[in-house]
C-alpha cells in the first residue's frame, strides 16, 4: 500500500492565517475611512471588530494576541493615512498575517487535543462549503494557493473567519500547554492509514498519485483538486482521533 512519505502533502488544506487576513482586510478596514488625525483608531476596530462576515476572527486576534493585533493596527492605519489603496492594504495585511503564521506554525501542530480538533472541524466546514460555491476556489484552498483580491460569498467569508478564529486559540494554546506530539515524521502506520481512508472516501488512483506525489495541483484539473480536498477531510475524520491529530499536525508543521 502506498504511504505518505517525507512532504508531499505539506502544503495542501492547510487554513492559512495570512490568506484569511489578507482576502479582506484592505476593502473591508478602510473602504469608507475618513482620513482623520485621531479618527482612524476607532474606525479601524469599529469595522473588523464588527463585521458580521470576519469580526470573529479579529475579536480572536485581540484576545489572544492583543500586542501583534495593535501593530497590525498600527500599520494599517498609518499605511491609510499615507494614502495606500485598499489592494496595497490587502497585501500588507496578507504579508503581515503571514509572517505570523510562519512565526508560530509548529504551535499551531502542538495544540492541545481539543484546540487542533477544533481547528480541523473549522478546516472541514469551510472546505465543504467552498466546494459548494466555487470549485475554483475550493482546488485553491486545497493546495494552499488563494491569493489577496478572491472575495467569496459572506456565507464563505464566515467560514474563513471561523478558521482563522480556531488557528489563533489553537495557536495560543499550543503556546501555553503544548501536546507531546511528534510533529517532524509521519509514521508508516499513520500514512497507510490515511491513504486507506482516502481511497475507501472514493479518491481513484490517479488523484491518490498527484495528491502524493506534492505536485499535485500541476497534475489535476480544477475539479480534481477540489475533490482531492473534500476527500482528504472525510479521511481525517474517519481516521481515530489521535491518529487524525498527528496527520493534522504533520501537514501543518511542514507547511
Amino acid at each position: 500500500m502506498a504511504a505518505v512519505r517525507n512532504r508531499p502533502i505539506a502544503k495542501i488544506l492547510i487554513g492559512l492565517v495570512g490568506v484569511v487576513v489578507g482576502l479582506f482586510l484592505g476593502k473591508m478596514a478602510f473602504q469608507a475611512f475618513e482620513n482623520r488625525p485621531g479618527k482612524l483608531e476607532a474606525e479601524f476596530e469599529t469595522a473588523v471588530q464588527n463585521d458580521p462576515a470576519m469580526g470573529t476572527m479579529f475579536q480572536a486576534f485581540r484576545q489572544y494576541f492583543p500586542t501583534d493585533y495593535a501593530a497590525l493596527k498600527a500599520e494599517m492605519v498609518a499605511q491609510h493615512r499615507a494614502g495606500a489603496t485598499p489592494a496595497s492594504l490587502n497585501m500588507l495585511g496578507f504579508n503581515r498575517m503571514a509572517v505570523f503564521r510562519k512565526a508560530h506554525i509548529r504551535e499551531l501542530a502542538l495544540a492541545p487535543s481539543a484546540e487542533l480538533q477544533a481547528f480541523r472541524k473549522s478546516q472541514a466546514a469551510l472546505i465543504n462549503g467552498l466546494a459548494a460555491e466555487s470549485p475554483t476556489l475550493c482546488a485553491q484552498y486545497t493546495f494552499a494557493t488563494i491569493k489577496p483580491g478572491t472575495t467569496p460569498s459572506p456565507k464563505v467569508q464566515k467560514l474563513l473567519a471561523d478558521i482563522g478564529a480556531a488557528q489563533f486559540r489553537a495557536i495560543a494554546a499550543g503556546q501555553k500547554t503544548p501536546a507531546k506530539r511528534e510533529i517532524d515524521t509521519l509514521s508508516r502506520a499513520d500514512s497507510e492509514a490515511l491513504v486507506a481512508q482516502m481511497k475507501r472516501a472514493g479518491l481513484s488512483d490517479r488523484q491518490l498519485a498527484a495528491f502524493l506525489d506534492g505536485s499535485g495541483a500541476r497534475a489535476l484539473s480544477e475539479t480534481d483538486q477540489c475533490r482531492t480536498g473534500v476527500i482528504l477531510t472525510q479521511a481525517l475524520d474517519g481516521l481515530p482521533a489521535d491518529q487524525a491529530e498527528r496527520v493534522l499536525a504533520f501537514m501543518t508543521a511542514h507547511s
